[in-house]
């Protein structure tokens, strides 16, 4: 028998959520195992500064022997998740923007993005960079 005071979904933990945070999360988490820490995957996420904007995700590489950060990558999205907004300014990846009308679609962004060729040159100069340098 339907409430007829209660007029909100029985379970609002019936459909999973993944943030466009968590997935950074995941991928700085792999790029640190897969560099023994040596690089480091940072993600930053601002609250929408007035109502009804978006919050704003950054994502860095950093290098912890240096204390040096490279932003790779910004997002924007809306409380409700999707369509999110992605770019990068990067000189070594490029002037870049991608629109991401859901999650699928984020993640096989974020693919060609972190394995492609311009990101791979990117991280192997950003550890060879550890590799030379000796602190005075």
């Amino acid at each position: 028998m339907p409430n007829d005071i209660d007029f909100w979904a029985p379970d609002f933990a019936a459909t999973a959520v993944t943030t466009p945070k968590v997935i950074l999360q995941q991928q700085a988490a792999l790029l640190s195992q897969k560099t023994g820490d040596v690089l480091q995957g940072q993600v930053t996420v601002t609250p929408p500064q007035q109502p009804s904007s978006d919050f704003a995700v950054v994502f860095e590489l950093y290098l912890p022997s240096l204390d040096y950060r490279y932003k790779l990558l910004n997002i924007d999205h809306p409380v409700s998740l999707y369509p999110l907004k992605m770019w990068s300014m990067s000189p070594d990846i490029g002037t870049e923007y991608w629109d991401c009308p859901n999650e699928a679609v984020f993640k096989e962004s974020l693919r060609q993005i972190l394995g492609g060729p311009e990101t791979t040159k990117l991280v192997s100069a950003m550890i060879a960079q550890t590799q030379d340098y000796v602190p005075s």
